[in-house]
């Protein structure tokens, strides 16, 4: 995960340095150029080079249609996180969108099915405006966030920063479907809190969240020895039509 990440990051670093060398014209002409190799690929079946292509070509055209192929590649690929964040960011930009109505709704759909996978976090930092906001020491950008944020169901540490100066952090626990809000307000130290609902007084064995994690690890050992008594499953989700790329009916942001 993390070698496919740092994998990511060098790639949009080098577009983004294209981006600031090339006129806007050259920039779009390159990024169909690359989104075209995409669909390529992504009909081929090789989803994760087709998602690499996209991610090129959005660092040098932010264009919503390219999110929406994002998200399409990205969840035949099984990343649910990309894919939600992806999809969600599409529905967010094309809102009210005419011309974009059946990818919207497909989107919608799309973006459904990936939602038992992820937790959404909100995250709100009041008195930090201005500070980096990172998850597992990644940024995903600067308080206040635009919209909520899909992560992957676990542990996760969130902190803030204001000049690389450590100012906020909470260690939390999200679950598959979740939608919890977190608030940075100090630099915590305590254990991760689990969000699962609303505290409420004497709560039942079968809502603490000691009682679920002793379930889980039994349910993930019982995981463990099937996977290492069966052959690997493979991915059998197919390759769908991608959208009209559209990339002349956008100007980049």
């Amino acid at each position: 995960m993390r070698t496919r990440i740092l994998t990511i990051l060098l790639v949009l670093s080098s577009a983004f340095a294209t981006v600031i060398a090339q006129p806007a014209d050259e920039r779009r002409d390159r990024a169909r150029e690359l989104a075209r190799e995409a669909a390529t690929l992504f009909q081929a079946g090789n989803r994760r080079a087709a998602a690499a292509r996209f991610e090129e070509a959005y660092a040098l055209f932010p264009t919503p249609a390219l999110l929406y192929n994002l998200g399409k590649a990205y969840a035949g690929l099984s990343d649910h996180v990309r894919a939600h964040r992806a999809l969600s960011q599409f529905l967010r930009e094309t809102e009210g969108s005419e011309a974009d109505r059946d990818r919207r709704t497909e989107a919608a759909a799309l973006l459904a099915d990936e939602a038992p996978h992820v937790g959404v976090v909100t995250i709100t930092a009041p008195a930090f405006s201005g500070a980096v906001l990172r998850i597992d020491d990644l940024a995903i950008g600067t308080a206040p966030l635009p919209a909520p944020l899909a992560v992957a169901p676990g542990v996760h540490e969130i902190t803030a920063h204001q000049e690389e100066v450590l100012v906020a952090r909470k260690r939390i626990t999200v679950l598959a479907g979740g939608h919890p809000e977190i608030e940075l307000v100090t630099i915590e130290d305590d254990l991760e809190k689990v969000f699962i609902t609303k505290e409420v007084a004497s709560r039942p064995v079968y809502k603490r969240w000691w009682f679920w994690t002793a379930i889980g690890a039994t349910v993930a050992s019982s995981a463990a020895i099937y996977i290492a008594t069966n052959p690997r499953q493979t991915n059998e989700v197919g390759s769908p039509p991608l959208g009209n790329l559209g990339l002349e009916d956008f100007t980049p942001r």
